[in-house]
């Protein structure tokens, strides 16, 4: 009984709104998505997101301690791994650290997006890979091109382009090429027809 209501307290809590920005110090108390077998870290996590707030930049900006958590995916034996939101409410950054990173006081590196000659450079040779034709492929330039680095180090790059299709008919297309910093993750092209 006592359990079943302090999970249904935690769920409560948690589906409350988290606050624009943080700006006390987090305690361990703030942490309560942090039960079990993870509740022995509350002390080091507090610590950790309190570094947060203070030197990553998605941190400076919103850090939302009640999304804090243990990430039994990421952990390995001896050192588990845990997760908080930061930066825009609606599109949160995920800031990833583990017990080795918070013992080594050490902030997880921010990633950089990917530049956008560099991005276009991908994308255009990706398109070239998926098409028919590879040599048809003409893209027009700058006027066809859209790209949208973000504060979490990924990017979407967007560029229309013609390529001849099996027949030999020219066709337009749309390709959508999305980067986890210097990595392309996926490549997606569409009929602009």
């Amino acid at each position: 009984m006592k359990r079943i209501l302090l999970m249904i307290l935690g769920v409560a809590l948690f589906s409350a709104a988290a606050p624009a920005s943080y700006s006390a110090e987090i305690q361990e108390k703030d942490l309560f998505l942090l039960f079990g077998k993870a509740k022995q870290y509350r002390k080091d996590v507090a610590h950790m997101l309190n570094e947060l707030a203070l030197h990553y930049p998605a941190c400076q900006k919103r850090i939302a301690p009640n999304t804090a958590g243990m990430s039994k995916d990421k952990s390995k034996p001896g050192n588990p791994s845990f997760f908080v939101h930061c930066g825009d409410e609606n599109v949160p950054e995920v800031v990833r650290f583990d017990l080795a990173d918070i013992r080594a006081n050490k902030i997880p590196a921010t990633k950089i997006a990917i530049d956008r000659s560099a991005a276009i450079k991908i994308c255009i040779n990706e398109a070239r890979s998926k098409a028919t034709i590879p040599s048809s492929v003409d893209w027009s330039g700058l006027s066809g091109v859209n790209f949208d680095p973000k504060l979490n180090g990924n990017a979407v790059m967007g560029i229309d382009f013609t390529a001849e299709n099996a027949i030999g008919g020219e066709q337009k297309f749309k390709i959508f090429c999305f980067f986890d910093g210097q990595e392309l993750t996926e490549a997606t092209i569409k009929s602009a027809d």
